[in-house]
C-alpha cells in the first residue's frame, strides 16, 4: 500500500510538473508572439519618424540647396540689352538692302529667316511689343507669299515691315 501510496504521489507531481511545463510553454509562446509583435510595431514607428525626418528635412532645404521649379538663370539685363540691340539694329539693316532691291523671292527669304532669327532671341522686357509687332509683320508677309488664293503685294508687305522698323528709333 505503501507502494501504491507513493506511485500516486509521484503520478500526481508528474502531472502537476506537466501542467506547469505546458502552462510555461503556453505563456513562453504567447510572449514570444506579443515581443515579435512589439518589435515589429516599434521598427515600423522608428521607420516612419525616419521617413518623415528624412522628407521635413528635403522640405526645408528645397530653398537652399534646391532650385526651384521653372526658375530661370540671373540674367545680366545690359549685356542682353546690347546684344538684342545689337541684332535688331543687323535685321533693320538686313531690312534696308531689302527695301531698295526688293523682288518676291528676296522678301520671302528675309521674312523666314528673319523670323527664325527672332524666334531665336531672348527679349528683354522693355522691347517685347516691338519684338511681338516685328513678328507679326513678318508672318503676314509669310502668309501672302504661301497664300496661292492672294496676289502677293510686295508694297504693302515692306511697308508693314517698315512701319514695325520705323518704331524702332522711338524706343
Amino acid at each position: 500500500m505503501l507502494e501504491d501510496e507513493q506511485q500516486n504521489i509521484n503520478h500526481s507531481e508528474t502531472k502537476k510538473a506537466w501542467k506547469l511545463l505546458g502552462l510555461a510553454f503556453i505563456v513562453l509562446f504567447i510572449g514570444s508572439f506579443i515581443y515579435s509583435f512589439l518589435v515589429l510595431y516599434s521598427d515600423d514607428i522608428s521607420h516612419r519618424k525616419t521617413k518623415e525626418q528624412e522628407k521635413d528635412s528635403v522640405v526645408n532645404n528645397l530653398g537652399e540647396n534646391y532650385p526651384k521649379k521653372n526658375a530661370l538663370p540671373k540674367v545680366n539685363q545690359e549685356k542682353l540689352e546690347k546684344e538684342y540691340k545689337s541684332k535688331i539694329e543687323d535685321i533693320i539693316a538686313s531690312y534696308q538692302d531689302i527695301k531698295l532691291n526688293s523682288t518676291k523671292e528676296k522678301i520671302a527669304k528675309f521674312s523666314y529667316e528673319t523670323l527664325d532669327k527672332l524666334f531665336e532671341m531672348v527679349v528683354p522686357a522693355q522691347y517685347k511689343d516691338f519684338h511681338f509687332s516685328l513678328v507679326i509683320a513678318l508672318n503676314r508677309t509669310n502668309e501672302e507669299v504661301a497664300s496661292k488664293d492672294k496676289i502677293f503685294n510686295l508694297e504693302q508687305s515692306i511697308e508693314e515691315i517698315g512701319m514695325v522698323v520705323s518704331k524702332w528709333d522711338e524706343i
